[in-house]
């Protein structure tokens, strides 16, 4: 018997065919792209070390303290070290207030509790702001308020642009720190009050 002849497939099953796998490929490629903007990847987070405390910078400031030479007692400037990242100003006003917890002459000199409340500069002249203790707690006469009138003024003035120095209290002009020297205006650091191996100037 002769054989029996295969009918071909119809063009539009074939192009049924194609275009089914056309929608999957498509499918395919909305599913990829999808998940790849529903999970970016994570960027790799910068790790910051912070510097030890070894590592920290420290400068010298000169601050003026009580000094007796030759029986004469005056002004003289010693070195301390601070930490170099606060204002050199501020901290060398903070040491000076510190020597009340230092054995030497320099002891009972700024009144006990004294805090420096701010430090600015306008110009030429630096705004030292004291707590009320500095006024409120000074108990010594005519030449401890001239040696520590002139502490801060000299202090303070080793720093440039400074010329002169307006002490205020909780904010405010005074008079005086304890009735003798005048501070309603700024002042200048006073040479003569400083000692040297020969006595004062």
């Amino acid at each position: 018997m002769p054989k029996k002849k295969k009918k071909p497939q119809p063009e539009g099953s074939r192009l049924w065919i194609i275009a089914v796998a056309l929608v999957f490929a498509a499918a395919a490629v909305c599913v990829w792209w999808i998940m790849s903007k529903r999970t970016p990847t994570k960027p790799t987070a910068d790790v910051v070390t912070k510097p030890s405390a070894s590592a920290r910078e420290y400068k010298k400031v000169a601050i003026y303290v009580l000094k007796s030479t030759d029986g004469e007692i005056g002004l003289s400037p010693e070195e301390r070290t601070v930490i170099g990242n606060v204002e050199p100003l501020r901290a060398a006003i903070e040491r000076l207030l510190a020597t009340n917890h230092e054995v030497g002459t320099s002891q009972g000199l700024v009144p006990v509790g004294t805090k420096l409340l701010s430090a600015k500069v306008r110009g030429s002249v630096a705004y030292l702001d004291f707590s009320g203790e500095l006024q409120n707690n000074f108990t010594g006469g005519s030449t401890q308020e001239e040696m520590l009138v002139g502490a801060i003024a000299h202090t303070a003035c080793q720093f440039e642009p400074i010329k002169k120095v307006q002490i205020l209290i909780d904010g405010k002009k005074v008079d005086s720190i304890g009735g003798h020297i005048e501070i309603i205006e700024p002042i200048s650091p006073d040479p003569s009050l400083l000692v040297q191996n020969g006595g004062r100037k």
